[in-house]
């Protein structure tokens, strides 16, 4: 695949005619890694010759794609994902149509990698970077890849947290980029609050968790440290007005809780909050329920 760049194929779209049949045939092939590597090299050429991968099997790609996200092989399945999202990212918005079909049944791929956690979080890798490139792209399907990323941060029991972070930076990132149409979703703001405040609340039991960022070597970063991060890129995002509605009702709650990791991660959400906080009325509102914890 690193060979396939514009040199070898003369500056032509039409060099190596072959390729494309080729290709469409290790896609059907019996052995598991030939269909693999078949969709990896097509994946790897959209990065660098689109218009080449466009000419040799632009009209395969939706026949392909519908084979292998149904492929018996996790590893195949994954690889399929990877596949629809560079096409996405690569090729001219006029060739979308087709493919934007496709979203939902690439949305049903994921969900099926439960359990395999490395490709799952290849592809929430993939999905967040498309959504920071092509965010309008997952306007038509926020009622399905919203719910399916909030399933997956609240997932604790059930898939790694490098998997849940991902999940978590994907709708950060749709916010970022579609602030106005996330505002508007069902329920985004509530979520996403919950969300945070949810992942402050999976802090470590060790007395010393504090002091992990003194120690002498480097650690994972923690959901707690995503939680806060996030309502902070949250009120950025969405104006601190509109989020500050959603924060006081949790923390209320929280702060009802006989559980200290709830008032602690309380006291540290209004503290995050307030250095947006321009309305005395929502001044009054944190003094109170700092007053009463």
């Amino acid at each position: 695949a690193h060979l396939l760049d514009s040199s070898a194929f003369g500056g032509s779209r039409d060099g190596w005619p072959e390729l494309g049949p080729a290709l469409s045939e290790l896609v059907e092939a019996d052995t598991i890694g030939y269909r693999e590597a078949a969709l990896r090299i097509l994946k790897e050429m959209l990065a660098t010759n689109p218009e080449v991968v466009q000419a040799l099997a632009g009209d395969q790609l939706t026949r392909l794609l519908h084979i292998c996200r149904a492929d018996m092989c996790s590893h195949v399945r994954k690889e399929s994902v990877l596949l629809f999202v560079a096409v996405l990212e690569h090729l001219p918005q006029k060739h979308w149509e087709e493919l934007r079909a496709l979203m939902p049944v690439m949305l049903g791929v994921m969900q099926q990698l439960e359990g395999h956690d490395e490709e799952l979080r290849e592809c929430l890798q993939a999905f967040v970077e498309l959504v920071g490139s092509v965010p309008g792209i997952f306007q038509h399907s926020l009622d399905k890849v919203v719910p399916m990323m909030l399933v997956i941060c609240r997932a604790k029991d059930r898939m790694l947290d490098s998997s849940r972070q991902m999940a978590f930076e994907f709708l950060v990132c749709l916010c970022e980029k579609r602030s106005r149409t996330c505002a508007k979703f069902p329920n985004f703001m509530h979520e996403v609050v919950q969300l945070c405040m949810d992942f402050m609340l999976e802090m470590d039991e060790e007395e010393d968790w504090q002091d992990d960022s003194s120690a002498g070597y480097k650690v994972d970063v923690s959901n707690y440290d995503v939680g806060e991060e996030n309502i902070d890129r949250f009120a950025q995002a969405l104006g601190p007005e509109a989020v500050l509605e959603h924060v006081f009702g949790c923390v209320r709650r929280f702060v009802n809780q006989e559980s200290w990791k709830h008032r602690y991660v309380a006291i540290m959400t209004l503290s995050q909050c307030a250095e947006t906080v321009q309305e005395e009325a929502h001044v009054d509102e944190i003094v109170s329920l700092l007053v009463n914890l």
